[in-house]
C-alpha cells in the first residue's frame, strides 16, 4: 500500500486510471475515423475505374474523386480534434484536482493551506491551443493528420486506378481488410487510427502532467520542485529511464511526455523541511517483479535485475558497460534526445569492444 503522504505511491492507481482514459477516448475517435472511410467507399462505390481506358478521362475521374476526398477528411479531422480537445481538457482539469488532493492528503493534517480546484477546463483548452506537445499543438496534430490521410488515401487510389484494380481492391487498399469482427486490419484506415491513437494517448500525458504542474506551481510555498517518474519494467525508453528521479525547478519547461506514447509523469517534491516537519516514510511503489520503495529510481531498480533482464532492456552490450559501472543510464542519451550508441559508450568508458560483438547498436 502506498503511504497517503507519498505522491510517488499515490501515482500508480492514477496512472492506470489514465490508461483506461486514453482507451475511452481512443473508442470515441475510432467512429468517427471508421465512417470517414465509410464515406470514401461510397464515393469510390459511384465511380467505374475499369472504362473506358482513355488516359485522359481516367485522369478527370480521378481528379472528380480526389477533390472530394479533401473535403471529408477535413471535416471528420475537425470532429476529431472538437472531441479530443474537450475531452483532454476535462481531463487536464481532473488531474489537476487529483495533484491538489495528493497534496492536501500529504500536507493538509498539519494545518497547511492547499490551493485546489482552480484548473478548470478553458484553462485546460487553452493550453491545448497554445502549448504543443512532441513540438505541436492539438490542432497542429490534427492537420498534420488530415493531410497524412488524403495523402495515403489519393496514393493508394491512384495505385489502384493505375493497375485496373476493381473497386473493391480499391476500398480494401483505403480500409484494409474485415477482421470478422466488425473492424478492419491494415489499409489507410489501420495506419490513420493507430497514428491518432498515439498521439490521443501522448495528449492524454501532456495534459495531465500540465493539470499536475499548474497546481503544484500554485502551491509553491509547499512543493519545491518536480520529480520526474517513469515506469519501472521493461517498456520504458531509454531517455524516460535516463531522467526517472531528476528533480526539476517549478518553472521548467523540460516535461512530459518525451515521446509518443510517454508514461512518465512528474510529482511535487515537497518542501518537508521548509515546513519544518520531519519527512514521513517513503510508500511503496508498482514495478515490474513487485512492489519496491516509493525512493527507487530506474536506476536503482535496474541494478537490481537479474543480467538476462538487464540485457533485454539495454541491449547487451550497454548492459555489460551498465553492470560493470562503466556506465549509468543518464549516459544513453544524448541533450538532443538521441540515443548514444554502444560503440560511443565504450569509447567514452575506455573499453575495447570484445572480439565477438553484441551487435546492439
Amino acid at each position: 500500500m502506498a503511504s497517503p503522504h507519498d505522491p510517488i505511491g499515490g501515482l500508480i492507481q492514477n496512472l492506470v486510471a489514465l490508461q483506461r482514459l486514453g482507451n475511452g477516448l481512443n473508442r470515441e475517435v475510432q467512429p468517427l475515423l471508421r465512417a470517414l472511410f465509410d464515406d470514401l467507399a461510397a464515393q469510390i462505390a459511384k465511380l467505374d475505374p475499369t472504362a473506358p481506358d482513355r488516359e485522359a478521362y481516367r485522369r478527370l475521374r480521378l481528379e472528380k474523386l480526389l477533390g472530394e476526398i479533401e473535403p471529408l477528411v477535413g471535416q471528420t479531422f475537425e470532429e476529431v480534434r472538437k472531441t479530443l480537445r474537450q475531452r483532454l481538457a476535462e481531463i487536464g482539469s481532473q488531474q489537476a484536482d487529483w495533484a491538489g488532493q495528493q497534496l492536501l492528503g500529504a500536507v493538509g493534517s498539519i494545518g497547511v493551506d492547499i490551493t485546489t480546484g482552480r484548473i478548470g477546463v478553458n484553462f485546460m483548452k487553452s493550453i491545448l491551443d497554445s502549448q504543443p506537445f512532441q513540438g505541436e499543438t492539438l490542432k497542429g496534430w490534427a492537420d498534420t493528420q488530415k493531410a497524412a490521410t488524403i495523402r495515403r488515401a489519393r496514393r493508394q487510389i491512384q495505385l489502384g486506378m493505375a493497375q485496373n484494380e476493381t473497386l473493391d481492391q480499391i476500398v480494401r487498399r483505403l480500409r484494409g481488410r474485415s477482421n470478422g469482427h466488425g473492424g478492419f486490419t491494415s489499409g489507410v484506415l489501420g495506419t490513420t487510427t493507430r497514428e491518432t491513437e498515439a498521439i490521443a494517448r501522448t495528449a492524454i500525458n501532456f495534459v495531465a502532467n500540465r493539470g499536475h504542474v499548474e497546481t503544484y506551481r500554485q502551491n509553491a510555498d509547499v512543493v519545491k520542485g518536480l520529480e520526474v517518474v517513469a515506469v519501472l519494467d521493461s517498456h520504458t525508453t531509454f531517455i524516460c529511464m535516463s531522467k526517472d528521479g531528476t528533480v526539476l525547478p517549478l518553472d521548467s519547461s523540460d516535461l512530459p511526455p518525451y515521446h509518443y506514447g510517454c508514461r512518465t509523469v512528474v510529482v511535487a517534491q515537497i518542501d518537508w523541511k521548509g515546513l519544518g516537519i520531519e519527512p514521513p516514510d517513503p510508500g511503496m511503489r508498482s514495478s515490474d517483479g513487485g512492489p519496491v520503495k516509493s525512493s527507487t529510481t530506474y536506476e536503482d531498480w535496474l541494478k537490481q535485475q537479474p543480467a538476462a533482464k538487464q540485457d533485454e532492456i539495454l541491449g547487451p552490450g550497454r548492459a555489460k558497460l551498465f553492470r560493470d559501472g562503466k556506465i549509468n543510464l543518464r549516459d544513453l542519451v544524448k541533450q538532443d534526445r538521441s540515443i548514444v550508441t554502444v560503440d560511443e559508450l565504450r569509447k567514452k568508458a575506455g573499453v575495447v569492444a570484445p572480439a565477438t560483438d553484441t551487435g546492439d547498436t
